[in-house]
Formats: structure tokens, sequence, C-alpha cells
């Protein structure tokens, strides 16, 4: 029979204990308050680093005029981000099933 493990937290030190474990042979449970993935996918590190690359991106975007490029009927900013992150939590979330 093999091992028990229960991990605590879902970030990615959680996250990789847990999946090294099971990659051992051990029955695994992986418990996350939130979201898997912890707080730098879910609401640090990542996420400040894509807004900061929108904000740079939407400032390049201010030039546009300079090189010809006209953005009517463009999505407007920020209308994707919420949409891109989910799909990142929802990616990592099946991941780990």
């Amino acid at each position: 029979m093999g091992q028990h493990v229960v991990v605590i937290g879902g970030g990615p030190g959680g996250y990789a204990a847990a999946v090294r474990a099971a990659q051992l042979g051990a029955r695994v449970a992986l418990v996350e308050k939130y979201n898997v993935g912890g707080t730098c996918l879910n609401w640090e590190c990542i996420p400040s680093r894509i807004l900061k690359e929108t904000a740079d991106r939407l400032m390049d975007a201010g030039r546009r005029p300079e090189f010809g490029i006209d953005l009517e009927g463009a999505p407007r900013a920020g209308e994707g981000f919420s949409q891109a992150l989910s799909v990142l939590s929802r990616s990592i979330s099946r991941s780990s099933r």
C-alpha cells in the first residue's frame, strides 16, 4: 500500500510537492483555501506584471500616429485582463486534478 500525503497550500511549492509525491506513488490530497497557484499567480506577481505590460503597451499605443497606425474599433483597455487570468487559473486547476 502506498503512502498517503496531504499537502497544505496550492502555491508553487505545495503544487510541486503534491505532483512529485504523486509521481512517486503516493495518494495525494492538495488542500488550498482559495485558488490553486497561490498568491503569486492569482493576486500579486503575475497579475501585477500583466498590468504593467498592459500599461506599457498602452503608452506605446499613444505613439501610434507616428507610425501611421489607426486603432479605431480596437477593444478597450483592460477588457481581456480578467478573462486571461481566469483562463490561466482554470488551466492550472485542471492540471492538478
